[in-house]
């Protein structure tokens, strides 16, 4: 009985969990340039290349930008951290959106 009453609630917490809006570009660069967010900042910032450059491999994804392979984490974040001061105009869109353009951006291609 008790359990049957729970779970409702559980399902209306996590509908309304998932409903929050989604991170954007200044909250990033707010944890990118504070020391506690910055292994989570320089993660994020490594999947988005990990997974662009495995869309590329399979076929999937169209090149928007070239990131060296031998980038790492604390200079994608310094990058990201350059490119979001001056550019702080495009912060408030998507987190994604504005990683994106910041990758784009900073490492184009064929230059």
């Amino acid at each position: 009985m008790i359990l049957r009453l729970l779970l409702p609630a559980a399902v209306v917490w996590a509908a309304a969990s998932s409903a929050q809006a989604a991170p954007t570009g200044r909250e990033f660069a707010r944890a990118c340039n504070d020391p506690a967010g910055r292994t989570a900042c320089e993660s994020i910032l490594r999947e988005e290349v990990a997974q662009h450059d495995a869309g590329l491999q399979a076929g999937k994804d169209e090149l928007s930008y070239c990131a060296p392979r031998e980038v790492d984490g604390p200079q994608l974040a310094r990058v990201f951290l350059d490119w979001a001061r001056d550019n702080d105009n495009q912060l408030d869109q998507p987190q994604l959106a504005v990683i994106r353009q910041a990758l784009s951006e900073s490492y184009p291609c064929g230059e």
